[in-house]
Formats: structure tokens, sequence, C-alpha cells
């Protein structure tokens, strides 16, 4: 398994990928492929928003999650955040596909970002999760997540917690 970007290489894969989550709505809205305006396009706003070269809220990156060609899931990792983010998306945000879930396949790519970010000097992480999102729960508690206020937006709930890496 690796995690890595996508290359435009990768079209066959991700197209698997995308059909894999059926009517499930994905959970990275960034690798929607409706908000584009091809694969490719894609491919190279994901790219540059790493050094934050489109109109993105905060510097980024997104990577997937290859097992040989097949892709399980992915995780977008943000280097810092905003106050958006800081209520509705925290600094990582995973999902793994419909046929991949229960493989741990979230820990690692949630281990893989933590460490991501712990070389750009980010030690507090924050993690967000949908009340009724207990596997994504689950995976937060397990790297020593303290969690702490919860906020409500309409009828959702979302369970917030904060990870310390010293």
């Amino acid at each position: 398994m690796i995690l890595r970007e996508l290359t435009p290489l990768d079209k066959k894969s991700y197209e698997k990928y995308y059909n894999s989550w059926k009517n499930e709505e994905i959970i990275l809205k960034n690798t929607d492929l409706k908000i584009y305006d091809s694969f490719e396009d894609m491919v190279e706003k994901l790219s540059l928003s790493k050094m934050n070269k489109i109109n993105l809220l905060v510097p980024n990156t997104t990577l997937f999650l290859f097992h040989k060609s097949e892709i399980l899931g992915a995780v977008n990792i943000r280097f810092r955040l905003n106050e958006d983010l800081e209520k509705h998306g925290g600094h990582i945000n995973f999902g793994v596909t419909p046929n991949a879930r229960g493989n741990g396949y979230s820990r690692f790519m949630t281990r893989y970002a933590l460490d991501y970010l712990e070389t750009l000097g980010v030690d507090k992480v924050l993690l967000n999760a949908d009340i009724e999102n207990a596997p994504s729960i689950k995976t937060i508690l397990t790297h020593n997540s303290v969690e702490i206020e919860p906020l409500q937006e309409g009828e959702r709930k979302i369970r917030r917690f904060w990870i310390n890496r010293h």
C-alpha cells in the first residue's frame, strides 16, 4: 500500500474509485469529480493546493491510498486551520471506499497524516466527525485524542477532538 497524489495516469483507477461510492456521498468533497471540468483539471488543482496557488482556504494536500492500481481511500491534510476549519473540518479528513472499509485503512491514513503534519511543525491536530459516524470516531480515538465541546449545526452534531503529538 502507498499513499500518494494522483497523476494523469491514474484516470482508470480513479474512475473505479469514484464509481465505488455508488449512492453514497464521497467523503472528501475535493475528490468529487463533479466540481471539476475534467479528471485532468482535478489532478492539476489538487497538486496546486499544496502551495495554495488556487483559491482555497488553506494550503493542503490530498493523498490517495493505493493497493497496486486500486484506490482504497483518500486523506486530505490541511497544513493550518482557519475559523471555518476549526468548526467544520479540522486538519485531517479521510474516507475509505465502501468495499474496503473495516480493514484499518482509515487508521493507516490518519497516522500518516499526523506524521506528515508533524514534519510541518503542527503538533496539535484537530479532527472532527459527525456524531453518527462511529467508524471515524473509533479511528480518531485510537490516536490518543482528547474530545472537546461538540458543535451543533442545525440537526447535525459534530464531535471534535484534539490530538497532541508532543
